[in-house]
């Protein structure tokens, strides 16, 4: 997942649990709206969040079970009107337990702090089967979009306008062969905020926080997909659900994404 997205480890202490992770931000747009976006700080917290708290795991399997991010008011116009490439995670542990832990991360760009995050993570006993890690096919340039790099595709269908089919890429998927809760926070946020863009008509409303549940294993197939709904629209809040649904029809991610104005 990191070759795919570029997220490259500038520093980690095992000792500390603390680790620095940067992303490369600029240029990518929302496949449903083209806006841009600040959707893919969910693959740089997941990863950021998941190296400090696998630094606690013992012997046990390190799984996430929810994050949550907070913008600061203006961030997407520091992103888009920056000078800056990346966005630097700077993740810690803030608390840890044999059984889980819980890390915190600040989000810079440039000198800027434009968030915060949270990534809890659960320690499950046992062996847990891993796949082999492939090669990268996808070939790179200026012009790859969000889409193509997280392998979904924009598919309205009527239960939503504003859903995404997840293909299948082992690109994607993590060491369990099931697709990265990165990847999967990214792809409910974009669905989230595409519905608020969609039945605001565009209304100006700007990323505030995004709260994610992972609630089981996330196979890709034909018929998996992430679907986003409006749950309020107000004067100066927006609040949307997202849900990625495997081909079974069961939720296995759910998160809630909330803008302001």
């Amino acid at each position: 997942m990191e070759e795919r997205f570029g997220i490259e480890t500038l520093d980690y202490q095992q000792g500390d649990a603390t680790a620095i992770l940067r992303l490369p931000i600029r240029g990518l747009r929302n496949p449903i709206t083209n806006e841009p976006t600040l959707a893919p700080l969910a693959l740089l917290v997941d990863d950021a969040g998941s190296t400090a708290t696998y630094a606690c795991r013992g012997r046990r399997w390190r799984v996430t079970s929810e994050l949550s991010m907070q913008f600061v008011a203006g961030a997407e116009s520091l992103v888009e009107c920056g000078l800056d490439e990346y966005v630097l995670a700077n993740a810690r542990i803030l608390s840890a337990t044999p059984g889980s832990a819980l890390a915190e991360c600040t989000l810079m760009f440039g000198p800027k702090l434009i968030g915060v995050a949270t990534v809890r993570s659960v320690y499950i006993s046992g062996h847990v089967a891993t796949t082999h890690r492939p090669s990268e096919t996808l070939v790179k340039t200026s012009c790859t979009s969000l889409a193509e790099l997280m392998a979904v595709t924009p598919s309205p269908d009527a239960i939503s306008r504003y859903t995404l089919k997840q293909l299948p890429d082992p690109m994607v998927f993590n060491a369990k062969g099931t697709v990265h809760g990165g990847v999967s926070a990214t792809a409910a946020e974009l669905v989230a905020s595409a519905a608020i863009w969609g039945e605001t008509s565009g209304g100006g409303f700007r990323s505030g926080s995004l709260h994610v549940n992972f609630l089981r294993p996330f196979i890709a197939d034909a018929d998996s997909c992430y679907r986003g709904s409006v749950v309020h629209a107000g004067s100066t809040v927006a609040v949307a659900e997202a849900q990625a649904i495997a081909s079974n029809g069961k939720i296995v991610v759910t998160a809630q994404f909330t803008e302001y104005r």
